[in-house]
């Protein structure tokens, strides 16, 4: 999925946080959990964030509660909070992945995919 600027932009502020906070990692892994609770169950949980016919404070309070119940790192959980507040909630999956990238990089990391003539 190619990421775009507005993504990058949220993905390096976040980045420069984590490397702060010396967070790196679990702020990468805290925001895949909450994406694949987000598009479990058919994205159920994605769709009812993202309806306009749902009241935006009840959309709250069910982020909050799932948000609660991952026990994210706290810049993980306003990451996700300042992109509902925003609403673009929806970029959350380009966001990570070019945080993903931008971690890789900090960390010196590369990412390579295997391919095999047979099943390993």
């Amino acid at each position: 999925m190619a990421t775009s600027a507005l993504s990058r932009r949220y993905a390096d502020a976040l980045i420069s946080i984590a490397k702060d906070n010396k967070s790196v990692d679990i702020i990468g892994a805290d925001l895949n959990r909450f994406i694949e609770a987000w598009e479990e169950s058919d994205g159920m949980l994605r769709k009812a964030m993202l309806n306009p016919g749902i009241r935006m404070d009840q959309r709250i309070a069910v982020l909050n509660a799932i948000l609660d119940k991952l026990k994210l790192n706290p810049t993980a959980q306003n990451t996700v909070k300042l992109l509902m507040d925003k609403g673009r909630l929806q970029l959350l999956s380009e966001v990570h992945e070019a945080y993903e990238s931008m971690a890789d990089a900090h960390i010196g990391r590369m990412r390579a995919k295997v391919t095999t003539a047979t099943e390993i």
